[in-house]
């Protein structure tokens, strides 16, 4: 919804509208382009109605390798709406206050800088940041996000 009690497929002011990361490095990963990808659950600011969220399918561009050293992968839009689940055009309020991550690939990842940057608004210029230090299994786990626009990991 767009805030105003209307369904649209474009979004609003709280919606999450792309999830960008770059790959520092993939030890024993795939080197063909499916590659499994990052699963996420993120929790969003809490709305007049309860608290809100979303989950994510493997997020691998099955077409490319998304999960190379220095690679940069977006997911957002119309084409990634299968793989972005639930979490496609999510209403979380504005701010990812918490997600948990999970690998399901072969190996281990290590994300540059230890972000992920999950952009806000209809232009996607507010992010929130969520931060993991070390790489990221097979177990799930929990990354510090940062709440506000532009925050930077420490």
């Amino acid at each position: 919804c767009n805030g105003q009690h209307r369904c649209t497929n474009v979004g609003g002011p709280n919606n999450l509208v792309n999830i960008t990361f770059t790959t520092e490095s993939c030890s024993g990963c795939s080197s063909n382009a499916i590659e499994g990808g990052l699963k996420l659950t993120l929790t969003g600011r809490e709305s007049t109605s309860g608290p809100t969220g979303c989950s994510t399918g493997a997020l691998d561009h099955t077409n490319q390798i998304d999960y190379a050293a220095k690679t940069e992968a977006v997911f957002e839009g119309e084409d990634d709406k299968d793989i972005l689940d639930s979490c496609y055009l999510a209403n979380l309020q504005g701010a990812v206050i918490e997600a948990k991550v999970e690998w399901t690939g072969e190996g281990s990842l290590t994300l540059m800088d230890g972000k992920i940057q999950f952009g806000m608004f209809d232009d996607g210029t507010c992010f929130s940041t969520c931060c993991i230090s070390g790489p990221i299994g097979s177990e799930e786990m929990t990354m510090s996000c940062l709440d506000g626009c532009n925050s930077e990991c420490p």
